[in-house]
């Protein structure tokens, strides 16, 4: 009989704090919005895109594309010199 008394006990303590701690939580339907300065200003538009803005971003695309080929360019003369290492390098070392 004890046992089942605090088996119930325990039970309803569980429940008890998990009813508490789930009317505590906070969800986004019954969270109130901030208010003060920065809720009532709208925010600021944005600039509007202008032909120069296009000009710089395709220049500067041009830019990236030729140290992109650059990089390839050196990356390509590298692989070539190890392999004529690689080629050159057991032949070199045979008796």
């Amino acid at each position: 009989m004890k046992l089942n008394k605090n088996v119930f006990l325990t039970t309803l303590t569980l429940a008890a704090l998990t009813a508490g701690a789930w009317a505590q939580t906070e969800t986004a339907l019954n969270a109130t919005p901030p208010t003060g300065y920065a809720a009532s200003a709208p925010a600021p538009a944005p600039p509007p895109v202008t032909a120069a803005d296009i000009q710089e971003l395709k220049a500067a695309l041009a830019a990236q594309q030729q140290q992109i080929q650059a990089l390839q360019a050196q990356l390509q003369g590298k692989d070539q010199a190890l392999q004529q290492v690689r080629s050159v390098g057991p032949s070199a070392t045979q008796p």
